[in-house]
Protein backbone atom coordinates (compact mmCIF):
# COMPACT_ATOMS: atom_id res chain seq x y z
CA UNK A 1 0.00 0.00 0.00
CA UNK A 2 2.84 2.39 0.85
CA UNK A 3 4.55 1.76 -2.50
CA UNK A 4 1.26 2.42 -4.29
CA UNK A 5 0.86 5.78 -2.52
CA UNK A 6 4.40 6.83 -3.42
CA UNK A 7 3.78 5.85 -7.04
CA UNK A 8 0.64 7.99 -7.03
CA UNK A 9 2.66 10.93 -5.76
CA UNK A 10 5.34 10.41 -8.41
CA UNK A 11 2.69 10.15 -11.12
CA UNK A 12 1.84 13.80 -10.57
CA UNK A 13 5.41 14.83 -11.40
CA UNK A 14 6.10 15.91 -14.94
CA UNK A 15 3.55 18.62 -15.44
CA UNK A 16 4.94 21.84 -16.80
CA UNK A 17 3.76 25.37 -16.24
CA UNK A 18 4.86 28.77 -17.42
CA UNK A 19 6.38 31.18 -14.94
CA UNK A 20 4.71 34.53 -15.44
CA UNK A 21 4.92 37.91 -13.73
CA UNK A 22 2.46 36.93 -10.97
CA UNK A 23 4.52 33.91 -9.96
CA UNK A 24 7.75 35.91 -10.13
CA UNK A 25 6.25 38.63 -7.95
CA UNK A 26 4.97 36.10 -5.41
CA UNK A 27 8.39 34.42 -5.36
CA UNK A 28 9.98 37.79 -4.54
CA UNK A 29 7.49 38.21 -1.67
CA UNK A 30 8.41 34.78 -0.34
CA UNK A 31 12.12 35.61 -0.59
CA UNK A 32 11.49 38.61 1.65
CA UNK A 33 9.96 36.16 4.17
CA UNK A 34 13.24 34.21 4.34
CA UNK A 35 12.81 31.60 1.58
CA UNK A 36 15.76 31.07 -0.79
CA UNK A 37 15.14 32.23 -4.37
CA UNK A 38 14.75 28.87 -6.12
CA UNK A 39 12.62 27.48 -3.28
CA UNK A 40 10.47 30.62 -3.37
CA UNK A 41 9.87 30.08 -7.07
CA UNK A 42 8.81 26.47 -6.42
CA UNK A 43 6.42 27.56 -3.68
CA UNK A 44 4.96 30.39 -5.77
CA UNK A 45 4.40 28.02 -8.70
CA UNK A 46 2.79 25.46 -6.41
CA UNK A 47 0.46 28.10 -5.01
CA UNK A 48 -0.44 29.24 -8.50
CA UNK A 49 -1.17 25.66 -9.54
CA UNK A 50 -3.44 25.22 -6.53
CA UNK A 51 -1.65 22.20 -5.10
CA UNK A 52 -3.18 20.48 -2.07
CA UNK A 53 0.11 20.18 -0.19
CA UNK A 54 3.78 21.02 -0.79
CA UNK A 55 6.13 18.18 0.20
CA UNK A 56 9.83 18.75 0.86
CA UNK A 57 12.74 17.02 2.57
CA UNK A 58 14.63 20.30 2.94
CA UNK A 59 14.51 20.94 6.70
CA UNK A 60 15.19 24.66 6.42
CA UNK A 61 12.57 25.18 3.72
CA UNK A 62 10.14 23.01 5.65
CA UNK A 63 10.60 25.05 8.82
CA UNK A 64 10.18 28.47 7.18
CA UNK A 65 7.40 27.44 4.77
CA UNK A 66 5.49 25.64 7.53
CA UNK A 67 5.61 28.81 9.63
CA UNK A 68 4.24 30.82 6.69
CA UNK A 69 1.58 28.21 5.99
CA UNK A 70 0.50 28.00 9.63
CA UNK A 71 0.18 31.79 9.80
CA UNK A 72 -1.90 31.96 6.61
CA UNK A 73 0.84 33.63 4.54
CA UNK A 74 1.16 30.59 2.28
CA UNK A 75 -1.86 29.12 0.49
CA UNK A 76 -1.06 25.45 1.14
CA UNK A 77 0.19 23.21 3.91
CA UNK A 78 3.84 22.14 3.83
CA UNK A 79 5.13 18.81 5.13
CA UNK A 80 7.91 16.25 5.00
CA UNK A 81 6.82 13.47 2.59
CA UNK A 82 7.60 10.60 4.97
CA UNK A 83 5.78 12.26 7.87
CA UNK A 84 2.87 13.09 5.61
CA UNK A 85 2.61 9.51 4.35
CA UNK A 86 2.75 8.14 7.89
CA UNK A 87 0.04 10.53 9.06
CA UNK A 88 -2.20 9.91 6.03
CA UNK A 89 -1.86 6.18 5.50
CA UNK A 90 -4.72 4.02 6.62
Amino acid sequence: MRRYRVQLLLGAVGEQMSIGPEIESRAEDLEMQGIHAFDALHLAAAESAGVDIFLTTDDRLLRVAKRLSDSGQLAMPVANPLSWLQENST
